[in-house]
């Protein structure tokens, strides 16, 4: 994924790179695409290692925490009792550790290995999971093949597999690549522009919404591009109604029968997601608005005498809504894309949306951040096309600037914070420490940013857009 300089016009003198033995490979196309094959091929053999590692250590994994709250949900309901008697017990004000928060769809569906030990339970999952990213690989490979580079797919193939919240999610036997695999296959759905299959696009995205709230931040990806210009191909605004129709009988229709199959469902509503809505600004949580808390917190500390008490938690959920996500779709409604490029547009609308999701959502953790492989993906027939220039070499840089900041891991981003010491500290010390905790955020932030540029050069006439 690395952007490659352009090719020289015939007969120019050779640049300095392209004369030197081992550099000169990165010059040349077939090159580079020999090189990704490599990477790719190295990863899956990497992932095979860590994958068997994986599931021979099941035994020696902490899964109480994660997994195990999953496992003793779908007991509650196969028992009769109540999901969620553990998280109200413990009265938290906002989100406290323990319990499960999740709705019932989730448990009804780990309900077949409920009463089995933990870690064979565990086990099951974890190889549904690696199947689960076996089949979003090969649904992106063929929605994606065609609009972008053999190289650009190769070396996607190989950052998504090496990337570190996915490795988080398969270590803590999470649930991020069941919405990653729906969410892909509601894109690959959406890329087809035909009305049937934009509304089972947006059936999915109801579907992975019930599971987890925050794919909502996603529907407004269902809508035609340009959808405020009114100068959209025919047949666009019946595909985005159509969308829309379809995600909101998918969840109409999975909350009814939540509601009138699955007891305590409203416990979720009334109980759980009220609380959790208001997130936590422990440093692991990688939100927008959960920096913005700690920026307060620290700032009281070390400055007392400034007075700046901390915004109430909705405002700056509310405004971290009105900049991600109203800039995206103000952006998105209002671009014409050039002939021939709708599709490219409207994998980088989906790309935006689903880049937004995880810092907007007012608790993010590592492994939530695996969703940003599917954003990259879409990014790619934009960014690396085929055929033609890239739509903005700048999108191009900063996605590849968020992989390293998205990948680097929080306890060492955490030590490096602290590594100076804090006895007296300073207000530019708290900005250093949350600079250096939030490179998680900033690497969310850089590939959203890359969204944007890469739709605005898809525009038919830029300045159009202002």
């Amino acid at each position: 994924m690395q952007p490659g300089p352009e090719v020289e016009a015939q007969g120019s003198r050779p640049r300095l790179g392209e004369r030197m033995p081992g550099v000169r490979v990165f010059y040349q196309p077939i090159g580079r695409r020999r090189l990704a094959i490599i990477f790719a091929v190295l990863a899956v053999l990497d992932y095979l290692k860590e994958a068997i590692q994986d599931l021979a250590n099941i035994d020696h994994r902490p899964l109480k925490f994660d997994f195990g709250q999953f496992q003793n949900a779908a007991q509650a309901l196969s028992d009769g009792r109540n999901p969620y008697d553990v998280f109200v017990g413990l009265h938290c004000q906002s989100w406290c550790l323990g319990g499960y928060i999740y709705t019932p769809l989730l448990a009804e569906l780990l309900r077949p290995i409920a009463h089995l030990p933990l870690p064979r339970a565990a086990s099951i999952w974890l190889f549904l999971s690696h199947l689960m990213v076996l089949a979003t690989a090969l649904i992106l490979w063929r929605t994606l093949r065609g609009r972008t580079t053999t190289t650009a797919l190769a070396m996607m193939l190989a950052a998504g597999l090496l990337f570190q919240p996915l490795f988080e999610n398969l270590s803590y036997v999470q649930i991020g690549i069941l919405l990653l695999l729906i969410l892909a296959i509601a894109a690959a759905l959406h890329l087809r522009s035909t009305p049937r299959a934009n509304a089972g696009g947006g059936a999915l995205v109801g579907l992975a919404i019930v599971f987890k709230v925050t794919p909502l931040l996603v529907a407004p990806a269902l809508m035609p591009v340009g959808w405020a210009r009114r100068k959209y191909r025919p047949g666009a605004i019946r595909e985005g109604v159509l969308g829309i129709a379809g995600m909101a009988a998918s969840i109409a229709g999975l909350v009814l029968a939540m509601l009138v199959l699955l007891p305590h469902t409203a416990d979720f509503f009334t109980q759980v997601l009220p609380h959790i809505g208001g997130g936590t600004t422990v440093y692991e949580n990688k939100s927008f608005p959960a920096m913005v808390g700690r920026f307060f917190n620290l700032t009281s500390e070390v400055e007392p005498g400034w007075g700046l008490a901390a915004p109430d938690s909705k405002l700056v959920t509310l405004a971290t809504l009105g900049i991600f996500l109203g800039s995206t779709l103000w952006l998105a409604a209002r671009t014409l894309p050039r002939n021939g490029m709708d599709g490219t547009a409207r994998a980088a609308v989906f790309a935006a949306f689903v880049a937004a999701m995880p810092i907007v959502s007012t608790i993010t953790w590592r492994h939530h951040m695996v969703v940003n492989i599917l954003a990259m993906a879409l990014l790619l027939p934009a960014l690396w096309p085929i055929a033609g220039p890239a739509a903005s070499r700048a999108g191009r840089w900063l996605l590849v600037a968020s992989y390293p900041l998205s990948y680097i891991e929080q306890d060492l981003a955490h030590r490096l914070a602290l590594g100076q010491g804090l006895a007296h500290p300073t207000f530019l010390d708290a900005v250093r420490v949350l600079l250096i905790e939030d490179l998680n955020l900033f690497g969310m932030i850089c590939l959203w940013l890359a969204c944007l540029l890469a739709l605005r050069g898809l525009a038919a006439n830029r300045d159009n857009l202002s």
